[in-house]
């Protein structure tokens, strides 16, 4: 899986690693749709990201290294963990 660089809209994703959930700071408001990608390219979650500040939620996904993408731009490595 190539890892572009992420996109400016993302301003922080935290905690990182994380357990239960992922808040995601963007430099605007406009809807957009962030997705959580595996090692192999598989979508595990999507979400409508609304507002600066929205949460995506990873509980039950598998402890791993996963790639998060808004609107198909840049990509951040995300760290699952129990």
């Amino acid at each position: 899986v190539s890892t572009p660089e992420p996109s400016e809209e993302i301003q922080a994703v935290y905690p990182n690693p994380t357990n239960d959930q992922l808040n995601i700071e963007r430099s605007t408001a406009a809807p957009a749709l962030a997705e959580l990608y595996n090692m192999h390219g598989q979508v595990m979650r999507k979400a409508t990201l609304r507002g600066f500040k929205s949460k995506l939620d990873v509980n039950g996904l598998t402890p791993g290294i996963y790639f998060l993408r808004v609107d198909q731009k840049g990509a951040i490595k995300v760290v699952v963990n129990r």
